[in-house]
């Protein structure tokens, strides 16, 4: 039976319809709706993997009559988006292709991508000695409770050969001469422990705007009649 058959059968059923609540016409339209729907006969999944927005070339049908192209973070959320397009276009989605999207990889493959350029968060460790202009000492730590350890025993060292020790500020630090250690005059110096977080800011915004999605594409093909 054809779709025109069907919902002439339908229209025939709704008049027997006696609910003062229920209008025919809204019945009626249900049934245009449900009696559209295109069964999927075929279909394929296509796992476009990750990639920036702007750089995706898009999916064709191929062989078949529609495809469906949906984004996410992973295989299965880019698959379901699809799914929800098909749906939305009036496509019914069959059983298989229902659980083919349930069984898909569901692991945040996008996250992985972005971090794996991502800069670790250091602490840096900087002496410096203003006359000189030069930098005397820069080491990295990976914690700022490393740093700060590495910092304390440098100080009391240099306290213990003399050097006048006073602190500026969080994790800032002078160096003076001994007033009789003969050195030229003002010869100061400054210990300092910064961190990485600018960097950080500066590739978490380049993320932010890279839009880099996975990608997914569902192709249908529609049922043939003898089917």
């Amino acid at each position: 039976m054809n779709r025109e058959k069907l919902v002439a059968a339908l229209q025939k059923i709704s008049l027997f319809v006696t609910d003062s609540r229920v209008r025919r016409s809204d019945i009626v339209k249900a049934l245009k709706v449900a009696a559209s729907k295109k069964t999927v006969g075929e279909w394929e999944t296509v796992d476009h993997g990750v990639t920036a927005s702007d750089y995706f070339q898009g999916a064709g049908s191929g062989d078949y009559d529609m495809v469906f192209t949906g984004i996410g973070y992973s295989l299965k959320e880019a698959l379901e988006d699809a799914a929800e397009q098909l749906a939305s276009a009036g496509w019914e989605i069959p059983e298989g292709l229902e659980k083919e999207i349930e069984e898909a990889d569901d692991k945040d493959e996008v996250a992985d991508v972005i971090n794996r350029d991502k800069p670790a968060m250091e602490w840096t460790v900087k002496h410096r000695s203003i006359p000189m202009g030069s930098l005397l000492l820069e080491d990295t730590f990976d914690s700022h409770e490393d740093a700060l350890e590495f910092v304390t025993k440098r100080l009391e060292k240099l306290e213990k050969e003399g050097f006048e020790i006073s602190e500026l500020g969080d994790d800032e630090w002078e160096v003076g001469e001994p007033e009789d250690s003969g050195m030229v005059p003002d010869n100061v110096g400054y210990i300092t422990i910064t961190d990485n977080s600018e960097e950080l800011d500066i590739w978490q915004e380049a993320a932010d705007e890279s839009e880099v999605q996975y990608f997914a594409s569902i192709r249908v093909s529609e049922q043939k009649e003898d089917e």
